[in-house]
């Protein structure tokens, strides 16, 4: 089962662990400088992407509808989940 959970102090180093496509690489930056960020702009909410037990995907999105930044571990790129992911990150969005 796919569950899209708070950034907590249990899962946010599993986060920071997540491996980027080298094409990602480029224009995205690691989830601890998110992660960071977040602390210090009140209006970003971070996710973690949870497939049974593992920590397989992070989300990133501004509560003023500026800025989503998310990351699915390179191993669960081409799963059927993964879609599901951005549809609950949309839904997810649009309720804070």
């Amino acid at each position: 089962m796919i569950q899209l959970v708070p950034v907590t102090a249990e899962n946010w180093e599993a986060c920071c662990e997540l491996t980027l496509t080298s094409q990602q690489q480029d224009f995205m930056e690691a989830n601890v400088y998110s992660i960071a960020q977040a602390k210090f702009e009140p209006s970003l909410v971070l996710r973690a992407i949870i497939a049974g037990e593992a920590v397989v995907g992070f989300v990133m999105y501004n509560t003023e509808l500026e800025e989503l930044d998310g990351l699915l571990d390179l191993p669960h790129h081409g799963r059927s989940d993964a879609a599901r992911e951005r549809h609950w990150t949309i839904g997810d969005a649009s309720r804070d």
